[in-house]
């Protein structure tokens, strides 16, 4: 890839180590995945309170849509946009939107989305109340996130309590490789919105 942006190194998440995991939950890029959505929630709340707006919850239902979509991701070895992500949530939702990254470490991959002003619009999207997580890795470790916005009437969509203590389990390298069907000026996170309906 000859042009896009590229995440730093992040600075380590202080957390306490997992000595006991469950076996049934993976590990990507060093962390439970309840543990790898937890940093990318708490990262997206810091740039949404610092924009003075309302934090997202996560929510279990929305994060069934961003995982399923990263695995999917992650099967074929590229990075797309779920092209129906919204069929997929809970009825109710009025505004939805979806940001999807690959390559970057767990910690680094908020401050991407940050850095480009369609995702960065994704994040603080005032009326977003809700938020579905998504992370898997491929073969080669390479992770693909997906994160999937929406606005819900309070209450309406279930949220899910998670840890952000990594597992002892290191971190794999990101990897800075574009799929050959990408245009050059595209870089490792797409954005897509969809306005009220």
């Amino acid at each position: 890839m000859t042009t896009g942006v590229l995440a730093g190194p992040a600075a380590a998440q202080a957390a306490e180590p997992v000595t006991v995991q469950s076996a049934a939950e993976p590990v990507v890029g060093g962390y439970t995945l309840s543990q790898a959505r937890k940093i990318i929630l708490d990262d997206t709340n810091a740039i949404r309170t610092s924009a003075g707006l309302k934090p997202v919850a996560a929510s279990a239902a929305l994060d069934t849509v961003a995982q399923n979509w990263s695995v999917r991701q992650a099967s074929a070895g590229a990075m797309s946009h779920n092209p129906s992500y919204t069929s997929q949530y809970p009825a109710g939702w009025t505004t939805a939107s979806e940001n999807v990254a690959y390559g970057y470490s767990v910690t680094a991959v908020v401050a991407a989305w940050k850095a480009s002003p369609g995702h960065y619009r994704n994040i603080t999207q005032a009326s977003a109340n809700t938020l579905g997580i998504g992370v898997a890795a491929d073969s080669s470790g390479r992770l693909y996130f997906t994160q999937n916005f929406a606005t819900y009437p309070a209450g309406s969509v279930s949220s899910a309590p998670v840890s952000s203590a990594p597992a002892t389990t290191p971190a794999p390298a990101p990897v800075a490789s574009t799929p050959s069907t990408r245009p050059t000026t595209d870089f490792f996170a797409w954005a897509r919105t969809f306005g009220s309906r």
